[in-house]
Formats: structure tokens, C-alpha cells, sequence
């Protein structure tokens, strides 16, 4: 397995039902599937560091990861649940969100802007770009891979996908502190009467990529899906009757934790490719030819 080093601040945005932007500042991380802790000191509150720029210069420098997961439920601008998401090597910048859920392409540039701005940034501090690859619908994710695949370009920075569905199950194993074996399902509300979904399995606790995907994604209606001692996400939360949500967990994907987790499969040597997972085909479809009369 190749290891290597990366040392930055990371921007992460997620916009499969609204656009929300946040930033995870990275400092030493090696690349070890063994090196990545949760055990270590808790974040620090956002009114105890009030000059992101500040505290990423002292800590690592310049140069700053972007990850623009363009795939999820609007996260409301919370701070992720715990000090179970970071470990010395990680804390957490500034994030913001756009409650519109059908305004992308209105919304995702200006809230880049502002969290670069809060955490004393510039997009030329970048040095690498992470996109939440779905599965979604077909605008809002393709909105976001191209918004992402654009800045990744035009910086001259690596730009790395993740599942978003991946990222979900991810945190809700750190936030619930979840034992091996146990059994996530995260969903998305796909519309159309369907959802999407993904099952995994706790391999590793208190890690922050212990888990294994045992089916999806797919696509499909809420009765379909597998029976799971956990279930989280949107698509459990808009069919309760079908899917039973696991009461007071996370409905969305975090833009940081998307960040952590997109960087911490690079650096492995893992498969970050930035390619759509839409899983059916668009609303929309060219028309057919139109038939020849016959004479």
C-alpha cells in the first residue's frame, strides 16, 4: 500500500438536496490505515478560535484540500456530533448551508466563498478537491461534480470522489460509537417514490473508515431495502412506516467528515474517482425521432 503525506485545510460542500460547504484543516496526516485515531483531543469550540487563518497557519502551513460533496441532505450548518470525528491531527473550520433544495447552481459558488472567507482563505490556498459522487439526482450531483471538477482544474489540484452514502454510514459509526458487527443502513431520498441505499457493516470501532458495504448503492422503493439494526438518512426519515429511522441520528451527509474521508482513502492508494453515481436515468430524455409518415 502506498503512503503518503498530506498537510492542509479542506473544503467540503454537499448539495444532493441543498448545497452546505464546510472546512476540515488537516495537519500530518501520513497515509496509515492504523494512523487515524478518534481517541485524541476534541475539537475546539468555534468562539475559542475565532481566526481559522491563524490557527492553520500555525498549525500546518499553507495549502488546503477542497471537498465539494454536492450529494447530500442540507446539513443545517451543525457542528458534527462529538469529538469522535477528529483526532489531534484534525479540527474543524467553518461551515454553512443553503436551505434550497432545487437552487444549486445559485447557491454552491457563494457558499464556497463564504466559508473560504470565514476560515481566511483563498481558492488558490487549495490543494486538492473532494466531490460526494451520489448516488443523488441528476442535477443537483451533476451541479456539483462539474462545480468541483472545474476548481480541481483550473487550481492544478488532485479532485477525489467519495459515496456519499459511504460518508453517511461513516459518521453514524463514530457518532453512535457503534459495536462490531452491527449492522447501517444509509438512505437518500430519491424522489419518485424510491430511495436510495447502501448496507454496511461495523468492522472497526472508533475509527474513521471501519466499516463494509454489503449491498448498494441501488436504487429502489423503501420496502425493498434490507432490514438493518441502524437506519439513517433522509430516505428513512421521508418512508418511516417502510425503513423504522433510528430516532435523533443524522439525516445528512457532513462536508467534513466527506473531506477526512475522501483524503483518508487517497492517501491508502484506494479508488477515489470522481464519476457520478446516478444510478437511473435523468427526468429528462431527448425526444425520439419522430417516425416517418408512411404513404
Amino acid at each position: 500500500m502506498e503512503v503518503r503525506a498530506f498537510s492542509g485545510p479542506v473544503l467540503g460542500i454537499t448539495t444532493a438536496e441543498s448545497s452546505a460547504v464546510g472546512i476540515a484543516f488537516i495537519s500530518g496526516m501520513t497515509g496509515n490505515p492504523d494512523a487515524d485515531p478518534i481517541t485524541g483531543a476534541p475539537l475546539p469550540d468555534r468562539d475559542q478560535t475565532p481566526n481559522w487563518a491563524a490557527d492553520a497557519d500555525a498549525e500546518m502551513g499553507a495549502g488546503a484540500p477542497a471537498a465539494a460533496d454536492t450529494a447530500a441532505a442540507a446539513h443545517k450548518g451543525q457542528e458534527a456530533k462529538g469529538a469522535g470525528v477528529t483526532s489531534p491531527d484534525w479540527f474543524e473550520g467553518p461551515k454553512a448551508t443553503a436551505d434550497a433544495p432545487k437552487a444549486h447552481l445559485e447557491t454552491l459558488a457563494p457558499l464556497i466563498e463564504q466559508v473560504l472567507a470565514e476560515a481566511g482563505l483563498k481558492t488558490t490556498d487549495l490543494a486538492a478537491v473532494a466531490v460526494g459522487r451520489g448516488p443523488a439526482p441528476y442535477t443537483g450531483l451533476r451541479i456539483g461534480l462539474a462545480t468541483a471538477s472545474a476548481l480541481a482544474l483550473g487550481l492544478g489540484v488532485e479532485l477525489w470522489g467519495i459515496s456519499d452514502l459511504d460518508v453517511m454510514a461513516a459518521g453514524t459509526a463514530l457518532h453512535l460509537d457503534i459495536g462490531q458487527g452491527v449492522s447501517i443502513l444509509a438512505t437518500l431520498d430519491a424522489k419518485r417514490r424510491e430511495i436510495y441505499w447502501a448496507r454496511y457493516r461495523v468492522d472497526q470501532t472508533r475509527v474513521l473508515d471501519g466499516l463494509t458495504r454489503l449491498e448498494g448503492p441501488t436504487v429502489g422503493p423503501a420496502a425493498t431495502a434490507p432490514a438493518s439494526s441502524i437506519v439513517v438518512g433522509s430516505g428513512a426519515d421521508t418512508y418511516p412506516e417502510a425503513l423504522h429511522p433510528t430516532v435523533g441520528e443524522p439525516q445528512t451527509v457532513d462536508p467534513v467528515l466527506l473531506a477526512r474521508l475522501a483524503c483518508h482513502r487517497a492517501l491508502r492508494g484506494e479508488d477515489v474517482s470522481a464519476t457520478p453515481l446516478y444510478l437511473r436515468r435523468p427526468d429528462i430524455a431527448p425526444p425520439a425521432p419522430r417516425k416517418r409518415a408512411t404513404p
